[in-house]
């Protein structure tokens, strides 16, 4: 089963892994590190590390 982007993010910021914000026509989507830090300690740190760069 394939997701669509939209859908991902929908499902990511319902589950409350991301926020999304709206900057005149972009949606600036950005991972709730410090909520996320909270609910799973040592999770993020690695993940993000291995992030590329934006």
């Amino acid at each position: 089963m394939t997701l669509r982007r939209n859908t991902r993010y929908r499902i990511m910021r319902e589950a409350g892994l991301v926020s999304m914000t709206v900057d005149g026509r972009h949606r600036r989507i950005r991972p709730r590190a410090d909520d996320l830090s909270d609910r799973f300690p040592g999770l993020i740190e690695p993940i993000l590390r291995c992030a590329p760069e934006l």
